[in-house]
């Protein structure tokens, strides 16, 4: 059997096949697939490089406490099953790192030593994100706690430590942080998983307590709820692959009922904020004139499928980005701006993960600008360009101008699209992004 014979529904090994993949020239690469006992998807692609894996959990933030976040710290790294996965890594020379996204939590590694290092890791990794055993105390220590220190008088203080907490600190005082936070809030309201912070606001986290984690482990973490992305060389055959993965994942799914997965179209409708609405934030800067990010957004509406996302993305790069582009030259270009809105730079850019929004972002808006007239002003200029666009004569000088942009955009993308595809991913490095 290989990716190329298999056909959608087939069964092998455990798994159902449920799609194949192909690189840009046509070649079978890969295949995706789902096992009839937990119901974990399985997308195996096959590009000769050491064994790695991109393991996901869908993990819908439920408060502000930072409940996926704090899980991501816990399950591989604290209590005996955890403490076991960290200390046999080094030994079996794998790499890697986990990171928490808005509504997952991402697990990706990389095992130097081969496929057997591989199959090995991932059992027990795999055992301690299910069955996890830290303590109550592990989960308050990691979280947020009180210690004691010695100031400058020689006194003692109380301290409020924790890794969660600490981190959580540091990055809820960076003005991009706070501007995005509060651009969801506005978007889909306060009680929403993609307006709660995933990681953990400082004030919520304050509020953690222990069945707070258990429960949301509880919710979250089941083989139903995971996918696993796997890049292995040639070597073994299609059903050989698929029966180590079966042999790991029907004993971790004996005696479970199988539960669906959660998916974006699980998500409640949001409740955005009335059209037009401003709102300023600010941060901590020794610097009151420092300058500080600006967002400006459009309500969202349903995800895009690929084609229409491809087109999209296409657009919004055409449209601000470089100083090629209209929102440049708008705002920008000393020549030909209409405004000077103190900035170096802006871009426009499409989000098409859980639902599709356009939004504009500006990284250094002056602090003379940050007031609610003149942020309602820009956005009346960006709205009047994409306006001025949308009836450009067919064929004119400046509407081809604007096709070359984004035939030269999908030029780039396709060879971004290539190397992509024939190149290994390298899961498990530090700073290694998301799917």
């Amino acid at each position: 059997m290989t990716f190329d014979s298999l056909s959608p529904g087939q069964a092998l090994s455990g798994f159902t096949a449920e799609a194949r993949y192909r690189n840009s020239a046509g070649e079978p690469i890969g295949a995706r697939f789902r096992h009839i006992p937990s119901g974990l998807v399985l997308d195996l692609i096959t590009i000769q490089t050491v064994p790695q894996a991109f393991l996901t959990v869908h993990t819908f933030p439920v408060s502000n406490k930072g409940e996926p976040h704090t899980q991501e710290h816990l399950v591989l790294g604290k209590g005996n099953a955890g403490r076991a996965v960290a200390a046999r890594e080094t030994l079996s020379l794998v790499e890697s790192t986990a990171f928490t996204q808005q509504l997952k939590t991402c697990y990706p590694f990389a095992a130097n030593a081969g496929v057997e290092s591989f199959f090995g890791h991932l059992g027990r990794a795999l055992h301690a994100l299910l069955h996890p055993d830290y303590t109550d105390e592990e989960i308050r220590r990691e979280v947020r706690h009180f210690g004691v220190k010695t100031n400058a008088q020689g006194q003692l203080e109380l301290e409020e430590k924790g890794t969660i907490y600490t981190e959580m600190v540091s990055s809820s005082a960076q003005p991009g942080y706070r501007v995005l936070r509060a651009m969801g809030r506005l978007l889909y309201g306060d009680q929403h998983p993609c307006s709660y912070d995933s990681g953990g606001h400082p004030a919520a986290i304050r509020e953690m307590l222990p069945e707070d984690i258990r429960r949301f482990h509880a919710a979250h973490y089941h083989l139903g709820n995971m996918e696993l992305i796997a890049c292995l060389p040639r070597g073994l055959t299609l059903e050989q692959t698929l029966a180590r993965f079966d042999a790991i994942l029907t004993p971790l799914a004996a005696g479970q009922v199988p539960r669906p997965a959660l998916r974006w179209r699980d998500l409640p409708a949001p409740s955005p904020a009335p059209p037009n609405t401003t709102r300023i934030v600010e941060f901590p800067s020794r610097n009151p004139q420092q300058p500080g990010p600006a967002l400006i957004a459009w309500p969202v509406h349903p995800r895009l499928d690929l084609q229409e996302e491809g087109l999209a993305d296409l657009f919004a790069q055409a449209f601000g980005g470089d100083p090629s582009t209209n929102l440049y030259k708008l705002f920008i270009d000393s020549q030909t701006r209409r405004t000077d809105i103190g900035a170096r730079s802006i871009s426009f850019s499409l989000d098409n993960e859980t639902d599709s929004c356009f939004c504009v972002y500006i990284p250094d808006l002056a602090v003379s600008q940050a007031n609610p007239e003149r942020l309602a002003e820009i956005a009346s200029l960006v709205s009047g360009e994409l306006h001025r666009i949308a009836v450009l004569e067919d064929h004119g000088p400046e509407l081809l101008a604007f096709h070359d942009r984004m035939h030269a955009n999908l030029v780039r993308m396709r060879r971004s699209a290539d190397k992509l595809t024939s190149s290994p991913p390298g899961f498990g490095a530090r700073g290694s992004r998301g799917i």
